[in-house]
């Protein structure tokens, strides 16, 4: 089954209705790698990230990947240096495993600032339970450290 051609009616809907960007990402080893993109209706518009490997502990989609990995394959990602993109970027493992459990209560991960200067995302783990999210549920801005 080809994920991004199976999604892509999902990215559509969804970026009509949330007028966002919407990205497909999958787990390729220590990074998230977008596989489909359907930009959103709003005047506001991000390049393409199909095809890109992102750092899973900078981005909402990586922290999404990794909150739903094994124990042990977390600690063994978590286990190196986190590499710092901006001054939000969370670096602290432990603070970071925290983010990891409240994406598995929450449903979704957000970013602000954490890749680049001026990225703010949000990534929910994709299944038939999916609960909606709107931009007036989310939290503001997640710890920094």
């Amino acid at each position: 089954m080809d994920i991004s051609q199976q999604s892509r009616p999902v990215c559509e809907r969804l970026a009509a209705e949330v007028a966002e960007t919407i990205n497909v990402a999958i787990l390729d080893g220590d990074h998230a790698v977008n596989i489909d993109q359907v930009f959103g209706p709003s005047a506001l518009t991000t390049h393409n990230w199909v095809g890109q490997r992102t750092a899973l502990h900078a981005t909402s989609s990586g922290k999404v990947l990794l909150a739903h990995l094994p124990e042990e394959a977390q600690r063994q990602r978590l286990a190196a240096a986190l590499e710092r993109f901006t001054p939000r970027t969370v670096t602290d493992p432990g603070l970071l495993l925290t983010q990891l459990q409240l994406v598995l209560v929450n449903g979704f991960a957000y970013c602000v600032e954490e890749l680049e200067t001026g990225l703010n995302t949000v990534a929910a783990r994709c299944s038939r339970t999916t609960a909606r999210w709107s931009p007036r549920s989310a939290p503001r801005a997640p710890p920094s450290g």
